[in-house]
């Protein structure tokens, strides 16, 4: 019965994800301009603060450390700033999954406004 159970235990613990530890990520800034970034780490309790508005210039790639998850995961939130405009534009992508060691970009990308017809 002992024998069992120790199996049974063992077999959960091989199929639930642990924390990682910690790990490294790169930020690449994939806009035409400079940016401000702010980061934060959904891998940990509190949702942790990496950068606050941490500068990172036009072409520019910066590592930063993350906590990981069970499959070696970072899940970060970001938001960017043009560091120039009045008021300068921003973006937000609420939750980016990114594998240890790769890259993630962070733009702005102002699209197209819409157009308007005139009335026939």
């Amino acid at each position: 019965m002992k024998s069992l159970a120790l199996a049974l235990a063992c077999s959960v613990c091989m199929f639930t994800p642990a924390d990682a530890g910690s790990g490294t990520i790169a930020a690449v800034n994939d806009d035409h301009a400079d940016l401000f970034v702010s980061i934060w780490d959904l891998n940990t309790a509190d949702n942790k603060l990496v950068w606050d508005k941490h500068r990172l210039n036009d072409g520019q790639q910066e590592n930063l450390a993350v906590e990981l998850d069970g499959d070696r995961k970072a899940k970060i939130k970001w938001t960017s700033v043009r560091t120039a405009g009045d008021p300068p534009p921003t973006k937000t992508e609420p939750s980016v999954g990114v594998n240890e060691g790769d890259s993630f970009y962070v733009n702005i990308l102002i699209c197209c406004a819409s157009t308007r017809q005139s009335p026939t």
